[in-house]
């Protein structure tokens, strides 16, 4: 039997300074905005939800974790507590784990891998160390997880990562499509909702409440006679902050008689990436096609900014996953890895 084993590190600390010695140095470092910002704008894993100054209205504390190879900083490991003092990722948010530097990214595969490899058997024994838990979510396209399916191999199952295997729905070259192309490319149903809105849409309101997003975003959960938890409001208010304040948008609409609002898109904003944080519609307009046609209005906004990437970020239902798979969005795989 083929069998495994790995070089222990052993660890020395200095106050947020640590060093794990193997076939190359790498030292983990508590780093700070300024740092985490420059780092983030430059690497190929950032997206809208690891943009620090969002994570920072996410996440109730964020510690951020460099680790360095010699002088070189070659990876960035959020750790969020969003609500109260345990480790847990925010909802509404995702791909919240390591991400490399472009310097890492271009290395010829083989040097890449060990990079990879250095910087996660670090990290691994590190985190676990100072939290007991780790969550990571690692970006689309990041298949090299083999450090946490190897972590633990000898020890008992609760010693082990999980690793969870998880979908999203993603419109890749959105500024290469024309207009045309993109609607098009829809499901035939789709297209037909559009057509019994495009003549008749509802307003586009210029202000808009907390509280009315609130109860739309509410009426779904409690139609099905669940209740909404408290962190989900709390969660959902953080996204309207990062809306506000960072980098995103809020596509409300109204109904003409009423005034009420009829449908909302929520959009947080990365480097390149639009993603569809929430998209609701009342019961009245949702029966009409409304929702799919304030999508078809968050993918023109996106285009209109320049946003190559629309990501409308989980896809893990039948029903979720055919709902978003029908404006033509590709399934894409990511991974979660938990322990503890």
């Amino acid at each position: 039997m083929l069998q495994i084993r790995f070089r222990q590190y052993a660890c020395i600390s200095f106050e947020n300074t640590h060093w794990f010695k193997a076939m190359t140095e790498i030292r983990i470092e508590q780093v700070h905005t300024d740092i985490v910002k420059k780092f983030w704008e430059a690497s190929p894993h950032a997206t809208g939800f690891n943009n620090p100054s969002a994570l920072a209205r996410l996440s109730n504390t964020v510690d951020w974790w460099a680790a360095y190879r010699s002088k070189d900083l070659i990876c960035l490991w959020p750790v969020c507590s969003a609500y109260g003092g345990k480790v847990c990722n925010p909802v509404f948010a995702y791909f919240l784990g390591p991400l490399f530097s472009a310097e890492v990214c271009v290395f010829k595969y083989y040097r890449y891998w060990a990079v990879v490899q250095q910087a996660m058997q670090a990290f691994i024994p590190f985190l676990i160390g100072r939290y007991r838990k780790v969550i990571a979510e690692m970006p689309v396209g990041f298949t090299d997880i083999q450090a946490f399916t190897w972590w633990g191999h000898d020890r008992e199952p609760c010693e082990q990562f999980s690793v969870t295997v998880r979908h999203t729905a993603r419109i890749d070259e959105l500024t290469s499509l024309s207009i045309d192309q993109i609607r098009q490319n829809f499901r035939r149903d789709r297209r037909r909702d559009l057509a019994a809105i495009d003549d008749n849409p509802p307003r586009r309101a210029a202000t808009w409440s907390f509280e009315e997003i609130v109860a739309l975003h509410n009426a779904p959960i409690e139609r099905q006679g669940r209740l909404v938890p408290p962190e989900r409001i709390d969660a959902l208010h953080r996204v309207l902050e990062v809306i506000e304040n960072e980098s995103g948008d809020a596509i409300v609409y109204r109904d003409p008689n009423s005034d009420e609002i009829a449908s909302v898109m929520l959009l947080v904003y990365g480097k390149h990436d639009a993603n569809n944080v929430l998209c609701v519609s009342s019961d009245n307009w949702r029966s009409r096609g409304l929702t799919a046609w304030t999508t078809w209005q968050g993918l023109l906004q996106a285009r209109e900014k320049g946003f190559t990437v629309f990501d409308f970020n989980g896809a893990n239902s039948p029903g979720r996953a055919a709902d978003k798979h029908s404006f033509n969005a590709r399934a894409e795989v990511y991974f979660r890895l938990t322990y503890g």
